[in-house]
């Protein structure tokens, strides 16, 4: 009986063991890895713990990657995407999940919390749109099969598209950060790579993105923080 019970309180334990390890998967996923590393750049975990990157480092669902004043980094991640990282930019990797059995399983999830990126969208995004959400402090962006940059602090988010179409919805109750894909509401404003140069804004106090045309484009991500001869062509 004592044997019995021993072996019960074992399988108990190691169930419970599975089940936390489970709970925080996302947070072990491995994203993708470094390409290009130029000037200052560092990764720092969900702990805190921080290093300088190196090129050839692989990076992780849960990291955040951030960038000095001549920093710049290119990544290629694990379903062929690609994001680079410019100057004075933090971006956490919340969530990089792709399942290539069930792609709609995938989960990809970006935050960035200030600065400019670019992203690419890879296989995982191509399959199921619905999987891939890039937030700011302001905004979601959901996506349809893109190549777009975008600028962002806690005062504005700038979006512009080079390739496919994206989605751009204020966050709001209507509008969760902790969702996926595309938001759909009133607010929701549609850019497309149609409307080269241009771009849509939003900014703290506005209800909804604005369309800046091209002729008026002064700040736009590109012109704020210009790409390197290095990142891929569009």
């Amino acid at each position: 009986m004592k044997k019995f019970l021993a072996s019960a309180l074992a399988l108990f334990i190691a169930a419970g063991t599975l089940l936390g390890t489970s709970s925080s998967a996302y947070a072990q996923d491995l994203a993708g890895s470094v390409l290009i590393v130029i000037g200052e750049a560092n990764v720092s975990d969900a702990q805190g713990a921080t290093h300088a990157l190196t090129r050839g480092e692989k990076v992780y669902a849960g990291q955040s990657i951030f960038t000095g004043a001549n920093g710049h980094v290119n990544l290629r991640m694990v379903d062929g995407a690609a994001v680079i990282i410019r100057a004075s930019s933090r971006l956490k990797i919340e969530e990089y999940f792709v399942d290539t059995v069930t792609p709609s399983k995938s989960r990809i999830k970006l935050n960035l919390e200030n600065g400019v990126v670019r992203s690419i969208t890879g296989k995982a995004g191509e399959a199921s749109k619905a999987s891939y959400r890039l937030n700011t402090p302001l905004a979601a962006i959901g996506i349809r099969g893109t190549d777009f940059v975008v600028q962002a602090n806690s005062d504005v988010t700038r979006v512009q598209v080079q390739s496919g179409a994206i989605v751009m919805t204020p966050i709001s109750e209507d509008c969760s950060r902790d969702a996926l894909g595309p938001c759909k509401s009133a607010k929701s404003r549609d850019l497309t790579a149609a409307m080269r140069d241009a771009y849509l804004e939003l900014r703290s106090r506005s209800d909804a993105p604005i369309f800046v045309p091209a002729e008026k484009a002064i700040e736009s991500p590109n012109l704020i923080a210009p790409p390197r001869q290095d990142e891929p062509k569009v």
